[in-house]
């Protein structure tokens, strides 16, 4: 949930160690984005399949948005594992909400607008409460 910029100047107090900036700026172009969610959506399928795993598993729910988002994703591993990931974090079965991960890009259209509202809508009523 921190930026990048968070985990390098604790590094540097750390370690007394500066990073490449132009390293960094290619690799977090946006350095006020927390980091798991700046790896979500990454051109790098493994990256991205192990941000879903991490957040979910460490029941982020601020990232719940782009959670959901990854069940678009292009590859079918990562649809998997964000699924996987989401019905432990959230206590629910996607299927009974028409999702599988193995849908077509069109089928994932049809459906994942209605996961999106359902999952949204229960995480503002819990705030409420």
């Amino acid at each position: 949930d921190k930026p990048i910029n968070w985990t390098l100047t604790h590094l540097d107090k750390w370690y007394d160690h500066q990073y490449d900036k132009d390293l960094i700026s290619r690799n977090y172009p946006n350095p006020e984005l927390a980091t798991g969610l700046g790896w979500l959506n990454s051109s790098h399928e493994p990256t991205r399949l192990v941000a879903a795993s991490a957040l979910a598993e460490r029941r982020q729910k601020w990232a719940l948005p782009a959670l959901i988002n990854m069940l678009d994703d292009p590859f079918l591993l990562n649809r998997q594992f964000t699924q996987m990931g989401l019905e432990n974090m959230l206590s629910i079965n996607l299927r009974d909400l028409g999702y599988r991960f193995y849908q077509t890009k069109k089928e994932r259209a049809e459906t994942i607008p209605g996961i999106r509202d359902a999952l949204l809508e229960e995480m503002k009523e819990l705030k409420k409460q």
